[in-house]
This record gives C-alpha cells, structure tokens and sequence, in this order.
C-alpha cells in the first residue's frame, strides 16, 4: 500500500483518502483501447497505412476483449 507523509512525519494510507486500490474490470478494456489507438498513431507517423495500423488495433481489441470473458472461466479465477 502507498503512503503518503502527512504533516508533522505522519504517514496516511491511501485506503484513508478514500481512493480506490483495484481497477474494475472495465477499466481494463477501456485502458486497452486506449494503448490500441496509440499505437495506431505511432504507425500512423512511421508512414504505415492508416488502414493497417487500424487492422493492428482490432487485433489488440479482440485479444483483449476475447481474454476478457475467458478469465473468470480459468481454475482459480472464480468469483
């Protein structure tokens, strides 16, 4: 857990502030497309074609998406 110094040397824990320590499982997906459409950008500027660099992001997509509803089904990944 992160602690921050607080005045006088006192240290509060993040879980004090009231901040959230796990990413819900949306957060994920959208993370991804995000860091997808980055790299869509950065072959975009190396002179790939708009359409391939947009074909590498679908990939990434489905992987992450297809991942995604396979994981609670994996032993020991059950809620």
């Amino acid at each position: 857990m992160v602690s921050f110094p607080k005045r006088g040397g006192a240290k509060v824990s993040l879980r004090t502030l009231g901040a959230q320590t796990t990413i819900g499982k949306t957060a994920w997906f959208e993370l991804t497309a995000t860091a997808a459409l980055c790299v869509w950008i950065i072959l975009w500027a190396l002179n790939v074609n708009a359409f391939d660099g947009l074909l590498v992001v679908a990939a990434i997509l489905f992987v992450a998406y297809g991942l995604w509803n396979l994981l609670p089904f994996l032993p020991g990944r059950r809620e």
